[in-house]
């Protein structure tokens, strides 16, 4: 199809009714910026009235067991009948492998494959993911991988309520983690870092998200300063500006096993904030000397201790004054680089199949 036929293209993006996903959200904008009709109806219906059908983390299978299994074949069955009747599809990679141990095997042994082999166009949020494709792929035709540039979160969130759990006080400096509370997420890592940074009166670490109910007292039961605040609960968007607002850097020590895009990197640049952690596809993309980032490494005492020396790093510059106009800059590269009307430029490119 060329690029003179796609005004009237439908796209059906998956998950198509998931508004509490400000990245669905915000890239459904950006389609229908495009120009592009946005349909929002279930698979079956969308199946006889689309053109292409856009995915995201596809291979996420919710059940376990027979469940499980059935649910796995169902989305199995549904790509094989898109790609027999000529349907286009379009996959989005945002990790290297699904972040659930239950979703791990399934994504990379299966539809991390047959996206890469059977999609018409696969779209990327990070230069690095070229390499990862073609350590899967290694004959793919580079034509099919396009860049579509992450949407910022600057509009959206916009609620007003205050965040209520944890009060700044004068002169502290805030470092607040933000996000699911799951292993990869190395919250471990914050809890004994701040422990080794206890001696720094100004230095509060401040928790924030939703985990399993074990994980989540695992990781009370390490905390034992006063300087580290958890509140394990499901974060309301509409808490998101004050919350941010009263950080002064994001901590995202992530495993990076399976990651590749950071939303919460997104988040924290979209607020004009820097961010504290390993270095992911997201972070590489951006000026290296506006962010505070490593290595990862398997060892967590090394960890630990390459956390300590970047929140140290950060420390000294923030008390030099220099940590205001680094996310500053981040904010700009968002407004300029990562808007919703970049992402939509690049989709005309992304949806356009010769």
């Amino acid at each position: 199809m060329s690029a003179a036929d796609d005004s009237g293209k439908k796209i059906w993006f998956y998950p198509y009714s998931q508004s509490s996903n400000k990245y669905t959200e915000q890239m459904q904008k950006a389609v229908v910026s495009a120009g592009y009709e946005l349909c929002r109806e279930s698979f079956t219906k969308a199946f006889f009235k689309c053109d292409v059908f856009h995915y995201n983390w596809y291979e996420t299978v919710s059940h376990k067991g027979i469940k499980g299994r059935l649910e796995f074949c169902k989305k199995l069955v549904r790509l094989v009948l898109l790609k027999a009747l000529g349907k286009k599809i379009v996959y989005t990679l945002h990790n290297k492998t699904a972040h659930t141990q239950e979703n791990r095997n399934r994504s990379r042994r299966f539809f991390g494959k047959w996206f890469m082999k059977h999609a018409d166009r696969i779209i990327i949020h990070c230069r690095e993911s070229v390499p990862f494709i073609e350590s899967i792929q290694p004959d793919i035709n580079i034509n099919r991988i396009q860049y579509v540039p992450h949407p910022n979160y600057i509009s959206a969130y916009t609620g007003t309520k205050s965040y209520t759990n944890y009060s700044k006080k004068p002169d502290e400096i805030l470092l607040l983690f933000l996000g699911s509370v799951i292993p990869i997420k190395n919250l471990d890592v914050i809890i004994r870092t701040a422990d080794n940074l206890r001696d720094n009166s100004k230095l509060h670490f401040l928790l924030c998200g939703r985990g399993k109910p074990d994980y989540c007292n695992e990781l009370n039961s390490m905390i034992t300063g006063d300087n580290i605040t958890a509140d394990f609960r499901f974060i309301d968007d509409d808490e998101i500006p004050s919350l941010m607002s009263m950080a002064d850097a994001v901590m995202l020590p992530y495993s990076t096993v399976s990651e590749l895009n950071s939303g919460a990197s997104y988040l924290a640049f979209s607020f004009g904030k820097t961010v504290i952690g390993t270095w992911t596809g997201t972070t590489r993309d951006i000026d290296a000397s506006l962010v505070y980032c490593y290595d990862d490494t398997d060892d967590k005492s090394k960890h630990v201790s390459r956390l300590t020396e970047a929140i140290t790093r950060f420390c000294r510059d923030f008390m030099n004054g220099e940590t205001a106009a680094k996310g500053s800059a981040l904010l700009e590269l968002m407004k300029t680089e990562y808007s919703v009307e970049e992402t939509a430029e690049a989709l005309k490119k992304a949806y356009t199949f010769i």
